[in-house]
C-alpha cells in the first residue's frame, strides 16, 4: 500500500495495519541490503580472486536480491495492495530470480 495513502485520509491504518506494513517493510528493506552488500562482496572477491561462485549461492543470492527488489516494490506501488498480497509477489519474484539465476548459469556452459 501507499504510504502517502494514509496522508491524505482515505484510509486511516488501523494500529495493527501500521505496525503489520512498517514491520514487513522493513523486512524486505533488510533482505535487499544485505544482498547488495552480498552482491558488492562477491563482485570485489571473484575480481580479486579469480573464483566464480558456486550455483547455490549464486541462487541464495539472486533469491534474497528478488525478494528485496519485489517486496520493496509491491509495498511502494501505486495500488492498494495487502501485505499478504506484497509478500506473495516477493516471493514469485525470489522464485523468477532463481529460475534466472539457473537459466543464465546454464548457457554460461
Amino acid at each position: 500500500m501507499c504510504p502517502t495513502a494514509f496522508d491524505r485520509g482515505r484510509n486511516p491504518p488501523t494500529p495493527l495495519r501500521r505496525f503489520t506494513l512498517t514491520g514487513v517493510i522493513k523486512v524486505y528493506a533488510v533482505a535487499l541490503a544485505l544482498g547488495v552488500a552480498l552482491l558488492i562482496a562477491v563482485v570485489i572477491r571473484t575480481t580479486l580472486s579469480d573464483k566464480a561462485l558456486e550455483g547455490r549461492a549464486r541462487m541464495a543470492l539472486g533469491a534474497l536480491l528478488g525478494f528485496g527488489m519485489g517486496g520493496m516494490a509491491a509495498e511502494y506501488s501505486p495500488l492498494d495492495i495487502s501485505w499478504p498480497v506484497a509478500l506473495a509477489a516477493a516471493v514469485v519474484a525470489a522464485v523468477a530470480s532463481v529460475a534466472w539465476v539457473r537459466f543464465a548459469t546454464r548457457r554460461e556452459g
